[in-house]
């Protein structure tokens, strides 16, 4: 990118963040510059206060008139005394306008970060290390730029506008002088923007390690994980690739502090030499009475306030050019289509009436993988449970990805009854599965509520959360929880951790059944998610579900052939393709892949 575009370019973020303070609340912005403005002209007034002062106490020891003194020095006092007093004035009602303004961004830009998010309809992006690189990114500049481009913008006006006012002055006094200042100030904003470039890489760069630092650390900590770290003693290895990661983050942020302090070495050697050679001229002027002695205080508070406002409008802009290379990633998002077709007409999603059919499915996650399904055909009746087996790796979790459309297929159609599932908005199709995932969420809420997001349309239902949790078999748990429905289940939620209670993973499980009870959608998906249940209790668990299912159309997968065999039809996945389809029984006489496989788990159990 040229020089003008990058100008161009980041002006135009600046604006944007800038747009958005204002939006924010147009009247404290407002409010705010108006401050900054007055704070700018300040010291500006103060200075030549100050010099006339100056002059007027020399003009009294040379002999002048006592009224002229009393007089000219009555009104300077009163102007001096409204300058000061003004200052704290101003420096907090400066604060008032930045802190509200700061708490409306903080709202306005996390609702913008989860509006980008909620806008991908799929989990594509989700399951990619790239798209967490630019979400934390985004995150950060989010959170950091707009609200901290209120401050550094407003400072940026505060400056500018001493700057103007002092350079003003100085260019009457002493053109070259002036043009010096200026000149000398190039090199100092280059090396300042050079800085924020160099920031922003450093930054990018320790993403990756500083989530695998906190990952390591919430895994030395959380109650889920230190079982294990404890019982196959890993935490010295673990604390270890801590440490590790650690000092990795801290070598490239040492580095990069060198890299700053080089810069800043320089820059500081460039700006006292400017201000020596300024200072010097200003004495010698003074001494061959060029100019008076409150010619020289003024001076020397112009030579000052210019100096300090071009530093600070440096680091300003240095700030804001930091603001908008993080604002860029949240424009990146923005930029990301949905990874989910999105139909220009969308169709009402109807009761399930036929089936679902899937018609030549292929489906790989990165195109330089195998495909994790080829080619699959297959139908699931309307009314029927279906079941689906086969080993690890088979494509089973991937195919109910596709049916619940966190996914949509590279190849081939899949259809609700006669309609492809891409002529449903994803929202509108959802509200008809009733999915539950190996990996289902265990949210650290209360059982009423954890219930109640099966259907959060029925979330304040409580004579219906209650009959979900009856029919996923929970009341010998809710008779043990100090409070029933309303007990939080975590133990780290809290303050005081009494009035919360972890539960077991066979307790979590009923707990995720109970949500696709509340649901009562036409379709429901049952992946593998009775796993930590003995095979007793999985088999009572669905044998209650199947009695209760009605006839809605259900999915189940499941590795427990006693489970699966109480299904209407039998599909056998193998290597990302169906290898069988039938009953029990005609998968046995078949004596091909559920065979083998159902020998295989048979001979566990003699």
């Amino acid at each position: 990118m040229g020089f003008v575009k990058r100008v161009s370019h980041f002006f135009k973020g600046v604006f944007e963040m800038a747009r958005m303070a204002f939006h924010a609340h147009p009247l404290y912005f407002v409010a705010l510059i108006i401050v900054q403005v007055l704070l700018g002209i300040r010291p500006v007034v103060s200075a030549w206060v100050i010099s006339q002062l100056v002059d007027v106490l020399a003009s009294n020891v040379q002999g002048d008139i006592l009224e002229e003194l009393a007089n000219s020095f009555t009104v300077l006092l009163i102007i001096q005394g409204i300058v000061i007093t003004s200052r704290r004035f101003l420096l907090d009602l400066q604060t008032y306008c930045r802190e509200e303004l700061s708490r409306r961004l903080s709202i306005e830009t996390r609702t913008m970060l989860f509006s980008e998010i909620n806008r991908l309809d799929g989990i594509r992006y989700f399951e990619t290390p790239t798209f967490y690189n630019r979400m934390d990114l985004a995150s950060y500049g989010l959170a950091l730029g707009p609200p901290q481009i209120i401050f550094k913008l407003s400072e940026f006006v505060q400056h500018t506008v001493t700057l103007l006012s002092f350079f003003g002055v100085l260019l009457i006094l002493s053109p070259w002088l002036a043009l010096l200042m200026i000149v000398a100030t190039v090199p100092q904003l280059a090396g300042r923007l050079y800085i924020t470039h160099i920031n922003f890489k450093t930054a990018a760069t320790n993403k990756p390690k500083l989530r695998r630092r906190d990952y390591l650390s919430r895994t030395l900590s959380r109650p889920s994980d230190i079982k294990d770290v404890r019982a196959y003693n890993l935490s010295e290895h673990l604390f270890g690739e801590f440490l590790q990661t650690s000092h990795e983050i801290h070598d490239l942020q040492r580095e990069t502090a060198g890299q700053r302090l080089r810069i800043k070495s320089v820059l500081d050697i460039l700006v006292g030499a400017v201000a020596s050679s300024t200072f010097a001229v200003v004495i010698w002027q003074a001494l061959d009475r060029i100019i008076s002695v409150g010619d020289v205080t003024f001076y020397f508070s112009a030579l000052v306030n210019v100096q300090n406002s071009l530093n600070n409008i440096s680091d300003n802009v240095s700030a804001l050019n930091a603001y908008t290379l993080y604002f860029d990633k949240y424009k990146e998002m923005q930029a990301l289509p949905n990874d989910l077709h999105e139909s220009e007409q969308p169709k009402r999603v109807p009761t399930l009436e036929r089936g679902i059919t899937l018609k030549d499915v292929s489906f790989a996650y990165q195109e330089d993988l195998h495909p994790a399904l080829n080619n699959v055909s297959l139908t699931i009746p309307a009314g029927k449970t279906f079941a689906i087996v086969g080993e690890n790796g088979s494509g089973k979790t991937t195919l109910v990805k596709l049916l619940t459309r966190l996914y949509d297929p590279d190849d081939g159609q899949i259809m609700w009854d006669d309609i492809d599932l891409r002529e449903f908005t994803p929202e509108a199709l959802r509200d008809h599965i009733a999915p539950v995932f190996q990996d289902f969420a265990r949210y650290q809420l209360t059982l009423r509520e954890n219930i109640g997001l099966g259907d959060v349309r029925r979330g304040d239902d409580r004579r219906a959360i209650e009959e979900a949790a009856h029919d996923a078999g929970l009341y010998d748990l809710i008779e043990k929880l100090p409070r029933g429905f309303d007990t939080i289940l975590s133990h780290t939620i809290l303050d005081d951790g009494s009035d919360g209670m972890d539960v077991s993973g066979g307790e979590w499980q009923k707990i995720a059944l109970a949500r696709v009870h509340l649901r009562n959608a036409d379709f429901i998906v049952l992946d593998e998610p009775t796993a930590d249940l003995d095979p007793v209790a999985e088999r009572a668990i669905y044998e209650q579900f199947l009695a209760q299912k009605g006839e809605r159309t259900a999915l189940i997968i499941s590795g427990r052939f006693s489970t699966v065999r109480m299904a209407d039809t039998i599909a056998v996945m193998k290597n990302g393709t169906i290898a069988e389809v039938g009953t029990h029984a005609e998968l046995l006489a078949k004596n091909g892949e559920y065979a083998r496989l159902y020998r295989m788990q048979a001979e566990q159990y003699q």
